[in-house]
């Protein structure tokens, strides 16, 4: 939800009416004392039946275990943080105004207070989940509602407007911040309430962190005459459907919002609110006269919100929703991988940013010692000349990388086939993976796990590309086979020999070494990075080819292990990486980004295994010399 830009010093009158509760029982009463209470609550029934009548169902996703994957929030009633003792009232220097405030203390605070929730936003882990989550609570969720109209102009007819507003309790996104205003806008083409009952909606708008979808009440998903909506785990923003969505703006957030099944219905009550400057410090809703901030304060966008009153739907609802998209982005299930590289990357890279927010002594080591590693290890290697021929000779580091590259460009015509494979092989991958998710059990298995924390983030991308990498092993095998036979032609039958039966299982056993053994790969990968050429070039069985890799990298482990790391990492993050640069300029191309994507990963890979086998033809150049 975003904050008007002039904050709560804002004067400027909102270009709405409301139709309160407070203003329609000032009429009642002036009515004369004879005005009965009960017939003050038939006056206030056109309003509130309106607004009961389209309340949206909210549908969150179903969370099975206390602090698990799924959404721990409801919409919540604020009394629920109020007059609680582990909650704190600050002023703007961070000193405590009290404890366990109350709707009064918050609307006598001064402007740059905040209020500090129990826990620490930054490093939430489960405390929110415990002391707020819908699981500890038996009150039934809640919906605070207004009701605003236009004044009509010459070239627009009169509108009124039905807002749900959803208070949770914590954000927990890519951002991660305490208290989440979200809302929900049903909008008529009527001038009264009466008019709005009879004509019935036209359409519905929905918050999306800074900005807002709308779509006509025809296309909106219902039950009855309530629409029925979706708010994405963590981050609350509201969507029409059940999908992974996309964003890369801060209208529609940067990273993916999830909204899949499975799903729990909450029927939420309707409380009807007055508006802001209309309340007192002896109000029910003396809240809404608060000028602070709803939560711990921290840096950028981490930092908590101000309340609904000083946002833009709320003084201008109807340039809000007119403002809006039409349609929001999903993610394709038929994926080559770069989006959902971006959503993975974007979760856990933002999920490290936080972490290092709290010790920006980590971040700032953190970034000097790349810069100063990648300068280093630049000026120490030599890049040119590049020299693809002969292959048995030495080579600088640098020179491994940009020879491969040139024997590649040599050698077209020999590496395309396995270029083709493997963008073929990618294609009918995700195909395959779309089929099992969406027709077999597998694919509530593969939801779940993808809705975890960095763990189910990481496992659901092992799971994916568990479904390429025998394809991607035998493609590197087959590159190294292509290479070796430029200077030493053999019979095709005996590049199956070498693929099937020679370099395939060292190759394994370094993937294996690679993914499973953490820490321990610094160590084991040098020793082992020459095995699966040696195998191809010398026709080696495994065991002595793992032998003879050892033997080779014995003097050159270092050099080794920062080749072969660049090497991979180029290979295997260059494709995705240039997706999701194409994704920021072009927007919603996912097939472009795909395709472009895919040819880049069909093209690194054969790079790799002959970056691969030059590397063993210098090792051995390097041995046979005494080195």
């Amino acid at each position: 939800m975003s904050p008007h830009p002039l904050g709560p010093t804002r004067a400027r009158a909102p270009r709405v009416r409301a139709l309160t509760l407070s203003a329609i029982l000032v009429l009642c009463g002036s009515l004369g004392p004879t005005t009965s209470a009960a017939a003050r609550r038939t006056a206030v029934d056109p309003a509130t039946t309106l607004a009961e009548r389209h309340a949206p169902l909210v549908r969150i996703q179903e969370q099975l275990d206390a602090c698990g994957p799924g959404e721990a929030f409801q919409p919540a009633d604020v009394d629920m943080i109020l007059d609680q003792p582990d909650v704190a009232l600050l002023d703007s220097e961070g000193a405590v105004i009290t404890t366990a405030p109350t709707a009064a203390d918050l609307f006598d605070a001064p402007a740059g207070s905040n209020f500090d929730l129990p826990g620490a936003s930054l490093r939430p882990g489960c405390d929110f989940d415990r002391r707020f989550g819908w699981r500890t609570t038996a009150d039934r969720p809640l919906l605070y509602t207004r009701v605003v109209t236009e004044q009509p102009s010459s070239d627009r007819p009169p509108r009124l407007a039905v807002q749900y507003w959803m208070y949770f309790v914590y954000n927990d996104w890519n951002n991660l911040h305490e208290s989440d205003w979200e809302m929900a806008q049903v909008v008529f083409d009527a001038a009264t309430v009466d008019e709005a009952l009879a004509e019935g909606p036209s359409l519905v708008a929905l918050s999306q962190h800074y900005g807002n979808e709308r779509r006509p009440w025809n296309q909106v998903e219902r039950v009855g005459e309530r629409p029925v909506i979706y708010p994405a785990e963590g981050s609350h923003a509201i969507f029409f459907s059940q999908h992974l969505w996309f964003g890369m703006s801060g209208d529609s957030g940067f990273g993916c919002d999830d909204t899949r099944g499975p799903s729990m219905q909450l029927d939420p009550l309707v409380r009807m609110m007055p508006e802001a400057d209309t309340v007192t410090a002896d109000s029910d809703f003396a809240w809404l006269g608060f000028q602070g901030r709803w939560g711990e304060r921290q840096r950028g966008i981490n930092d908590s919100e101000l309340g609904p009153q000083y946002t833009e739907q709320w003084l201008d609802p109807f340039t809000w929703t007119d403002g809006g998209r039409t349609g929001a982005v999903t993610v394709p299930e038929f994926d080559l991988g770069v989006t959902s590289f971006f959503c993975a990357a974007t979760t856990n890279v933002s999920r490290a940013m936080n972490y290092m927010l709290v010790r920006p002594w980590l971040l700032l080591g953190l970034v000097v010692g790349i810069v100063v590693s990648l300068v280093l290890l630049a000026r120490r290697t030599r890049w040119r000349p590049a020299v693809p021929a002969p292959l048995a000779r030495r080579r600088r580091g640098g020179q491994l990388l940009t020879s491969a590259h040139a024997l590649l460009r040599a050698n077209p015509r020999r590496y395309a086939g396995v270029a083709v494979t493997i963008f073929v092989s990618g294609v009918v991958a995700a195909l395959v993976q779309t089929w099992v998710v969406n027709h077999t059990a597998i694919g509530g298995v593969v939801s779940d796990v993808d809705r975890g924390a960095f763990t189910g983030t990481a496992t659901a991308l092992a799971a994916g590309a568990l479904e390429t990498v025998p394809v991607l092993i035998a493609a590197l095998v087959l590159a190294m086979a292509i290479t070796h036979r430029i200077e030493s032609p053999r019979p095709a039958r005996e590049w199956r020999t070498a693929l099937l039966g020679k370099g395939t299982v060292p190759t394994v056993v370094g993937f294996l070494a690679l993914v499973l053994t953490g820490p321990l790969a610094l160590l084991v990968v040098p020793g082992i990075a020459a095995a699966a050429p040696a195998a191809v070039a010398e026709d080696l069985g495994w065991r002595a080819a793992l032998r003879r890799s050892w033997q080779l990298t014995r003097h050159h482990r270092t050099r080794t292990l920062i080749v072969t790391l660049s090497a991979i990492t180029v290979a295997l993050l260059l494709g995705p990486l240039l997706g999701v640069a194409i994704m920021l300029v072009f927007g919603k191309a996912f097939t472009l980004v795909n395709i472009i994507a895919g040819v880049v990963h069909a093209f690194t890979v054969p790079w790799l295994g002959a970056v691969l086998s030059l590397q063993f033809e210098d090792l051995r150049a390097r041995t046979s010399t005494g080195e």
